[in-house]
C-alpha cells in the first residue's frame, strides 16, 4: 500500500488523495486513504513474532515460500526491511500533510525495527530471509540443505537504508560471489536437493528455486544505482535483457522481444531456459528501474530529481520522461570513468540550482541538458 502510495504522489502531487474516504472490505465505516496507510503500519508493527519481526504468514514477496509461516510463528527478515522502507516514506507523506505526531511515531517506529532487523536477522555476511514456525533460519550458511542465501534481503537493505556501509558492502560482494549467474542473479543458492515440508513449494519450484527471477533482480540493479555502482547495475541488466546479446534466445527458447518472468537455475536440466516469456510483469520493472535509477529521471515530492547513475565508459545519454503533464527531454553528458557525481542543469537553455527541476505551471515540452561532473 504505502510503497504505490508512495510513487502515486510523487509522480502526480495529488495530496488530496489522501483525504478520500473508502470502506474496508470488512468493515461499514470508512476511513481516508492516509489511514488505510496508517492503519497497515499498525498491523505490521503489531503482527510480528518471538524475534521481533514481522510475521510471514503464507508468504511474503516470494510468494513460494509458502509453508514456513502457516503456523502463525515463521517471521519474514525481507518484510521487516520492507517495514522500514515503508515507515520512512509514511514519515516523508506524514510530515507533508501536518502531522507531526504521526511523523515522529513512524520515525522512531523505523528506528526501531531497523535495530531488530540487524541483531536477529543479520547473518555475518547478508542478511537472513526469514525464520520458519520452527524457529530455524531460512536464508543462511548454517543451513544444511538448500536456500543459504538470498537475493531480496540484501538489495532492500540498501533500498530502506537499514544496512550500514560495512554490511552493505559485505552483503552486496556476497550476492556477486553467491548468486551471480550466466544469466542475471539467483533468487537464492543453492537450490534444494529435496523438498522441505518446511520451506514450501520454493524448494520445488522452477521459477523461483534457485534461479533468475527476473523482478528481484531488477532490485538488485536499484541498489546498485543507490550505491553508486554503474557498471554493477547495467551489467545485472544486460544479463536480464534479450536485447543486450547476453542472453540467446537458442538457450531461453523466449520470445526475442519479451523479458521473462524467469529463467531456470544451474540445477536444473536446461539452465537458463524459461516457460515463462509474455507471463511476467517484469518489464515494467525493467522501464521503471532504467528510466529512474540508471538514467536518473524520478519522481519527488517537490519535482523531477536528474540524478544519473551509468556505466563509467558511458559518456552520453538520452531518455524522455513525462511528469505532470509536460515531457522533457532529458540529454545527459558525462565524463569516461564515473558512474555518478555533481550534476549541473540546464532547462530550455538556462541554468537550475540543485538537482530537481519545479513542476511545470504551464505543461509543455522541455529539454533539459544535465551535466555530470566528477565530486571534488
Amino acid at each position: 500500500i504505502v510503497y504505490a502510495l508512495e510513487k502515486y504522489l510523487k509522480e502526480s502531487g495529488d495530496f488530496d488523495l489522501l483525504e478520500e474516504r473508502i470502506p474496508y472490505v470488512d468493515e461499514k465505516q470508512p476511513d481516508t486513504v492516509f489511514g488505510h496507510a496508517c492503519r497497515a503500519m499498525v498491523y505490521l508493527w503489531k503482527t510480528r513474532g518471538a524475534h521481533g519481526l514481522c510475521l510471514l504468514g503464507c508468504g511474503d514477496w516470494l510468494d513460494s515460500l509458502n509453508n514456513a509461516g502457516v503456523k502463525g510463528k515463521g517471521e519474514s527478515v525481507w518484510l521487516s526491511i520492507a517495514f522500514c522502507y515503508a515507515l520512512r516514506e509514511m514519515e516523508h507523506i506524514a510530515q507533508r500533510i501536518g502531522q507531526r505526531a504521526k511523523a515522529g511515531a513512524f520515525s522512531r517506529r523505523r528506528a526501531a525495527m531497523a535495530d531488530i532487523v540487524n541483531r536477529r536477522g543479520w547473518d555475518g555476511n547478508w542478511y537472513l530471509m526469514a525464520f520458519s514456525d520452527e524457529g530455524v533460519t531460512i536464508g543462511s550458511a548454517r543451513n544444511k540443505d538448500g536456500g543459504k542465501m538470498f537475493l531480496n534481503p540484501q538489495s532492500w537493505a540498501v533500498l530502506a537504508d537499514v544496512a550500514d556501509p560495512v554490511r552493505t558492502r559485505k552483503a552486496m560482494e556476497a550476492c556477486e560471489e553467491r548468486l551471480r549467474f550466466e544469466i542475471g542473479y539467483l533468487c537464492f543458492a543453492p537450490m534444494y536437493s529435496r523438498y522441505d515440508e518446511s520451506v514450501g513449494r520454493i524448494s520445488l519450484w522452477p521459477s523461483e528455486g534457485g534461479s533468475v527471477y527476473t523482478h528481484a533482480a531488477t532490485f538488485k540493479i536499484a541498489a546498485d544505482c543507490k550505491l553508486g555502482e554503474g557498471d554493477r547495475a547495467w551489467e545485472t541488466l544486460r544479463r536480464i535483457v534479450p536485447a543486450s546479446g547476453v542472453v540467446s534466445v537458442e538457450v531461453t527458447s523466449a520470445e526475442p522481444m519479451a523479458i521473462p518472468n524467469a529463467y531456470m537455475g544451474p540445477q536444473w536440466p536446461q539452465p537458463g531456459a524459461t516457460y515463462q516469456g509474455l507471463w511476467t510483469a517484469s518489464a515494467d520493472w525493467v522501464l521503471q528501474i532504467m528510466v529512474e535509477e540508471m538514467f536518473g529521471a524520478k519522481a519527488d515530492y517537490d519535482g523531477l530529481v536528474i540524478a544519473p547513475c551509468l556505466p563509467s565508459a558511458m559518456t552520453e545519454a538520452r531518455v524522455e520522461r513525462h511528469f505532470r503533464g509536460s515531457v522533457y527531454d532529458i540529454r545527459i553528458a558525462k565524463p569516461a570513468g564515473i558512474c555518478r557525481g555533481e550534476v549541473r542543469l540546464r532547462v530550455d537553455g538556462r541554468p537550475i540550482e540543485g538537482s530537481v527541476i519545479a513542476p511545470d505551471t504551464r505543461p509543455g515540452r522541455h529539454v533539459v541538458e544535465a551535466m555530470v561532473s566528477a565530486l571534488p
